[in-house]
């Protein structure tokens, strides 16, 4: 769902990838991304978003991450994360809850939902993983 400048995920219970077409501002052309873990031929787009950014429901907790600004990673042409800094939102949406997050969202299974989020602020050394969905040649 697209409001305002914004885009949450419709689905209440579960977590999912939002159409987020209505909330950017603008993107970067691709290109390479080079990282721990990732394969050679990763490519990101980086995307920023107008007004609140881009908001996801937090699945471990009360209210939403919202993403000014993330880059979303392709491998092969597919989507299959994204990466950026996020601030952690009530439920209304009108008010911060106080913390602020660097996240990568994978989407583990292919269905086009990033359903399982990894904290990266903090550790040492950070290092990416593909899908096995991602991996298979085509």
């Amino acid at each position: 769902m697209a409001s305002a400048g914004w885009a949450q995920s419709e689905l209440r219970g579960s977590w999912q990838y939002p159409d987020d077409a209505k909330a950017i501002r603008w993107q970067q052309a691709p290109k390479p991304y080079a990282a721990n873990g990732l394969p050679e031929g990763t490519v990101q787009r980086v995307t920023r978003y107008r007004g609140h950014g881009l908001r996801m429901r937090n699945p471990n907790g009360a209210g939403y991450w919202e993403f000014e600004e993330v880059s979303k990673l392709y491998y092969r042409g597919r989507l299959f994360a994204i990466v950026g800094n996020a601030t952690g939102i009530n439920d209304a949406g009108d008010g911060s809850l106080g913390y602020a997050a660097t996240l990568v969202i994978y989407d583990e299974d292919g269905d086009g939902k990033l359903e399982s989020p990894e904290f990266v602020g903090g550790k040492d050394l950070f290092v990416f993983h593909v899908p096995s969905w991602v991996r298979v040649t085509r």
